[in-house]
């Protein structure tokens, strides 16, 4: 079994993204801004205020999740296909729903429900029930980050149209490498965490400064926030998949 570089995937991530950043920025922004216009949407429409987490979703909630998952698919999947097969589609083909989709985004539903919200919800549980032991959760949610980095290795193979790559394969395909994907895990979460402290600093200027603004400026950040975040990730998920499933250096 291949023993993955953790520092040379998160490098060959990021330099995808600085070297075809104007690729990525045309292929991207169609899809994530109708997110982020829709989630816009949903807070004018629920009054300028942000739900409890704790609050049942309403059937707006339900379709703008909806409707993400399937932007989010749809760019990822062109994404992986530039990155992998040098396609880039024309301004119709951006916007197009290609027929791979809906098991793509099956398959991210499947993968986001397993090692996002399974852990969140233990978190809340234990939070609830006895909050002294929330750091016992730390453990169980960062095996399901590296867990999601291996099965996220189905997902470019679906984006390819390939029919024999499932979860099965892609655990295979990552076996022995549970130091390195670790390793990528805690590289990976500083990245977030880096770029959500620029937004946030650029944020409490806004707040400070001319707090009038902070709602429309609060959307404006979103949209490169979400664009670097969900493209950084794509990448990193392309670069694993390369390595593992079809033998390439990094």
């Amino acid at each position: 079994m291949r023993k993955i570089d953790p520092v040379a995937a998160l490098a060959h991530a990021l330099g995808t993204l600085g070297k075809f950043w104007p690729e990525a920025l045309r292929i991207g922004l169609p899809w994530l801004g109708i997110v982020v216009l829709a989630n816009a949407g949903l807070w004018w429409w629920s009054g300028g205020t942000s739900a409890s987490p704790m609050a049942e979703p309403g059937l707006a909630d339900v379709a703008v999740a909806l409707l993400s998952l399937i932007a989010v698919s749809a760019m990822a999947m062109k994404w992986h296909r530039f990155l992998l097969r040098d396609e880039m589609p024309d301004a119709a083909g951006i916007v197009r729903l290609d027929p791979p989709l809906w098991r793509y985004a099956f398959y991210l539903a499947v993968i986001l429900f397993l090692t996002v919200f399974l852990p969140a919800l233990l978190m809340i549980m234990v939070a609830s029930a006895a909050p002294a032991y929330i750091i016992a959760t730390v453990i169980p949610a960062f095996l399901a980050s590296i867990l999601a980095l291996r099965l996220a290795l189905v997902l470019p193979a679906i984006a390819l149209g390939r029919r024999d790559v499932g979860f099965k394969q892609a655990l295979d395909a990552s076996a022995f490498n549970l130091g390195p994907l670790a390793f990528l895990t805690l590289l990976n979460a500083c990245i977030l965490l880096a770029a959500l402290l620029i937004v946030n600093t650029a944020l409490s200027f806004v707040f400070n400064g001319a707090p009038q603004f902070a709602p429309a400026a609060m959307f404006i950040l979103a949209l490169p926030l979400n664009l670097f975040l969900t493209l950084f990730s794509v990448s990193l998920t392309t670069s694993l998949y390369g390595f593992f499933m079809e033998n390439r250096s990094l």
